[in-house]
């Protein structure tokens, strides 16, 4: 599947969270809505960019905006590596890949090996996107994101 462009519709969806086993994403339409699939909170510099998330709590307040952090871990969830902060602050889990694969991150090596592109969407709120934004270096992605 391609990687959503900005302009396009989110794939209505239900993911696991940590507080609803069937949480129903379309829920959060009507305000700007950031999506950051970002692989494991133990890559480098990835505990960092969630750190400065956590600590903007005018950013991420679900009036204005909320986020969703979105773990292909499982060791993140055995170990509460990743908390919800709410207001504003959701973790969604993704071990299979299938919420990746529905945004166009899960790819392959040329070997046939699974892999993820550490991705963050940023969504509009009618639910489409804005804005997509690699996660190249995680410790500079919160600047980016916020401006976004």
């Amino acid at each position: 599947m391609a990687v959503l462009r900005p302009g396009d519709p989110v794939p209505a969806f239900h993911a696991r969270s940590s507080t609803n086993p069937r949480y129903a994403f379309a829920t959060v339409a009507g305000r700007n809505v950031a999506v950051c699939f970002i692989g494991s909170a133990a890559l480098a510099g990835m505990d960092a960019f969630v750190a400065q998330c956590r600590a903007e709590a005018g950013l991420f307040d679900d009036e204005y905006a909320s986020l969703f952090l979105i773990s292909s871990d499982p060791v993140d969830e055995r170990e509460q590596r990743l908390q919800e902060r709410i207001p504003g602050i959701r973790v969604l889990w993704d071990a299979d890949g299938e919420l990746a694969a529905r945004f166009g991150c899960k790819g392959a090596t040329a070997d046939g090996k699974a892999v993820l592109r550490t991705t963050s969407f940023v969504l509009d709120p009618g639910m489409r996107v804005a804005a997509v934004l690699p996660i190249r270096d995680p410790l500079a992605h919160f600047a980016e994101l916020a401006t976004a």
